[in-house]
């Protein structure tokens, strides 16, 4: 009977520890796309620090969708009805890596013409194009390419 007991009250303390909140982990972001999370238990609470790094939409009570809005980390807290902690994350919002590239450019001070000192270009199937950023100048020294010396 006490084998029983404790084997019983070993599965309890692993249920619970299962239903606690995880440790705090670092959710990775892609600039300007969606991730799905899917929660153990339903949602009542969303507190996130700074909504313009990212977006995070409570679709229902367990399926939250994440977008990076901006580069940079906030952090994520959830929790359930009973103010318990569900999840607290790091969000961290980067650009892709896996298809762009960046050009450095050094431009002349004086003379120059209009130089944009640093471009992404995303790259698939053979060709490149140029990635939009928020507040970038896009102009370009005229005629010279991207590979054209400033």
């Amino acid at each position: 009977m006490r084998r029983k007991t404790a084997a019983l009250v070993l599965a309890l303390g692993l249920i619970g520890l299962a239903g606690q909140a995880r440790a705090a982990e670092v959710i990775t972001l892609t600039l300007d796309k969606a991730k799905i999370l899917r929660l153990d238990r339903p949602a009542a609470v969303i507190i996130l620090a700074k909504p313009e790094i990212a977006d995070v939409v409570l679709e229902t009570q367990r399926l939250l969708f994440m977008i990076g809005r901006m580069a940079g980390e906030t952090s994520l807290t959830i929790l359930d009805s009973n103010h318990n902690e569900i999840l607290a994350a790091t969000l961290a919002v980067a650009p892709e890596d896996d298809r762009h590239i960046s050009i450095l450019r050094h431009c002349r001070a004086q003379g120059g013409g209009n130089c944009v000192p640093e471009e992404t270009l995303n790259c698939a199937a053979g060709r490149c194009t140029v990635v939009a950023s928020p507040g970038a100048d896009t102009k370009t020294t005229g005629g010279g390419g991207a590979g054209a010396p400033n």
